[in-house]
């Protein structure tokens, strides 16, 4: 009953941990190739107009795209932010339910309540744990 759903959790999990180590993966790779980048501008400019004015070119250049990232931020910080969206209730929180429960666990006593949490817990562990059956095996049913 429940194994479609978490299939499909485990599959975001799964997808959303392989984005992230590739990501970062990509990231680095970006920051060692513009590191060779700047560089091989650093060389081709000391080459042609020297290395004092290879070097202020460069810090130029960093210096310039520092103070637009910092500018960006600050227009980022003085726009509003959108509200947040509006929130849902939880459904434990309904008081029809809180009321059938109640009325459930009168009705059958602490003990048997606590027992019946405790085997569902179970089950829902094993069912957790269990891996997803094949498209093979739900055909033949």
């Amino acid at each position: 009953m429940f194994d479609v759903p978490i299939a499909n959790f485990k599959h975001k999990i799964d997808l959303a941990l392989k984005s992230t180590v590739g990501g970062m993966v990509a990231a680095a790779a970006a920051l060692v190739a513009l590191g060779f980048f700047c560089a091989a501008l650093f060389l081709w400019l000391a080459a042609r107009y020297g290395a004092i004015t290879a070097a202020l070119v460069l810090g130029g250049v960093f210096t310039l795209l520092a103070l637009i990232a910092v500018l960006v931020v600050v227009i980022m910080r003085r726009l509003q932010p959108p509200p947040p969206p509006p929130r849902k209730s939880a459904w434990w929180a309904d008081p029809a339910l809180l009321a059938a429960a109640l009325e459930v666990s009168r009705t059958l006593g602490r003990k048997r309540v606590t027992t019946a949490v405790l085997v569902g817990a179970l089950v829902l562990g094993i069912l957790l744990n269990r891996p997803p059956r094949k498209a093979d095996d739900s055909q033949s049913d």
